[in-house]
């Protein structure tokens, strides 16, 4: 399987045909993959440089849709 980049946490692909299979029809069911975003921690000094660099080049809130209206 290959996970677009940009993909988001908790974003479920289907994979169509890959699940178990089924008892009395034996075709295969729908296999579902939940995407798992692990954030690293322990970070050295320049690793977390690099993050707010990264981090300063973008223009809008990335949590924007965290804030309530």
């Amino acid at each position: 399987m290959k996970i677009p980049s940009e993909t988001q946490n908790g974003t479920v692909f289907r994979l169509r045909g890959l699940g178990f299979q089924k008892e009395k029809s034996g075709e295969k069911g729908d296999q579902l993959v939940k995407i798992r975003v692990l954030i690293p921690r322990e970070l050295t000094d320049q690793e977390k440089k690099y993050y707010q660099e990264l981090s300063s080049m973008r223009q809008e809130n990335p949590r924007k849709y965290l804030m309530s209206s």
